[in-house]
């Protein structure tokens, strides 16, 4: 975690981390490292999905989110489902 970050979530999934309270990016950040999935088709539709579910359940301050290898073969049901409970963790 960097400095200065307000709060974060860990999951087998995924890592939220929000930004200090000064920066305001008004904007989800999804990262899906090139190392994790090669095909950048991969690393969009994880995107757009993650995308999708903030839509859908999230509120507030958009948090960086980044991505783990178990993100990758989960199904959307699955990921909406572990982003809630992240989000209610922190």
């Amino acid at each position: 975690m960097y400095r200065g970050s307000r709060g974060y979530a860990d999951s087998p999934a995924f890592t939220l981390k929000y930004p200090p309270e000064g920066e305001q990016t008004g904007k989800l950040r999804v990262v899906v490292s090139g190392k994790l999935a090669k095909r950048a088709t991969q690393r969009n539709l994880i995107k757009r999905r993650l995308k999708n579910i903030w839509q859908l359940v999230g509120a507030g301050q958009p948090p960086y989110i980044y991505v783990k290898k178990a993100a990758l073969a989960m199904s959307f049901q699955q990921l909406k489902d572990e982003l809630a409970k992240a989000i209610k963790r922190i």
